[in-house]
This record gives structure tokens, C-alpha cells and sequence, in this order.
């Protein structure tokens, strides 16, 4: 194994984890967006109920 193929490597390692890491804060904020939506909605009709 030569430098250059130890180098390729442990770049094409880290650019694997970076990707995962981005593909999971993602998802974590498309979940956020969706719970934020859903619970607005949720509130949103509690105060129209409470209004009544």
C-alpha cells in the first residue's frame, strides 16, 4: 500500500462520516419542521376551541 492510497482512503472515510452527518441533521431538522407544523396546527385549533 502505497502513501497516496493510505490518503485516498482516509479521505474517502471522511467524506462517508461528513455525509452521514449531514444526511442526519437532515432528517432531524425536516422532523423538527414537521413536529413545529403539527404542534402549531394543534395550538392553533385549542385557541379557536377556547375562544368559542
Amino acid at each position: 500500500m502505497s502513501l497516496a492510497d493510505v490518503c485516498w482512503n482516509i479521505s474517502s472515510v471522511f467524506i462517508v462520516i461528513t455525509l452521514g452527518v449531514i444526511a442526519i441533521l437532515c432528517v432531524l431538522m425536516l422532523l423538527g419542521v414537521f413536529v413545529c407544523i403539527f404542534d402549531h396546527d394543534d395550538n392553533h385549533r385549542n385557541d379557536k376551541s377556547s375562544k368559542e
